[in-house]
This record gives structure tokens, C-alpha cells and sequence, in this order.
């Protein structure tokens, strides 16, 4: 999460996203399996898509990337994980499914105080 000079929406704080990390992959349509709209969290508005590549050895690679937008406040998620096992396709599901609708879902913004407490 960062702090921008204006405000933004999810595009803007996905492309500064990309401008720090022009490795980052773009999904092609053929390797989306998911992508929503979502409001994670609370009051924030953005885009979760999760993908899936094979590459030339057979592991699956699974990526989840969510930007999200909040007035002034930019906010991304970024996850991949791969597996090589004869039931990749499964677990790679599995993987994404639970990052989207627990861990994902599960985004809270929390103040200092929440975070550490408050000091005397």
C-alpha cells in the first residue's frame, strides 16, 4: 500500500505498479480464470484476476495480481506459486481459490493503533 499525490483509480495505481516492476506479467485472455471486481479492502475498489501458464518443463505457474484504488491510497497484491506434480492443475486451483476468497477477502486496513496499540 502507498500513498499517491492525487487521486487515483485502479488502473493508475496498476500502472505504477508495472513501472516498478516491468517484469510483471499481463495475463493473456486464454489464461484468465478468474477476474472480478472487488472491494478489498473495505472501501477500496479494484480488479483481481488470477491466471495460469505451463512452461516448456510442465509446471503449472499460477499468479494472482489485484490492484486496488482508495482516494489518494493504491494498494496491490501480487502472488505466484507453480507446482510440477501430476495433479498441478488441482492444486494450482486450490491455491488461487483459497488466495482469492480467504486471504484476499480477509484484506484489512488497520491504523497504527490497531496495528502496535497505544502508547502511554
Amino acid at each position: 500500500m502507498w500513498n499517491a499525490s492525487l487521486p487515483v483509480t485502479p488502473t493508475e495505481c496498476e500502472k505504477q505498479v508495472r513501472r516498478w516492476r516491468p517484469e510483471l506479467l499481463r495475463p493473456e485472455p486464454s489464461q484468465l480464470v478468474d477476474s472480478q471486481e472487488v472491494r478489498v479492502p473495505r472501501d477500496f475498489t479494484g480488479r483481481v484476476q488470477a491466471f495460469v501458464l505451463r512452461d516448456p518443463e510442465g509446471r503449472v505457474h499460477g499468479h494472482l495480481q489485484y490492484f486496488g484504488a482508495k482516494a489518494r491510497q493504491c494498494l496491490s497484491v501480487l502472488y505466484s506459486t507453480r507446482d510440477a506434480s501430476r495433479n498441478a492443475d488441482v492444486v494450482i486451483a486450490a491455491r488461487l481459490d483459497a488466495l482469492m476468497r480467504q486471504s484476499l477477502a480477509g484484506l484489512a486496513e488497520r491504523s497504527v493503533e490497531q496495528r502496535f496499540g497505544s502508547r502511554p
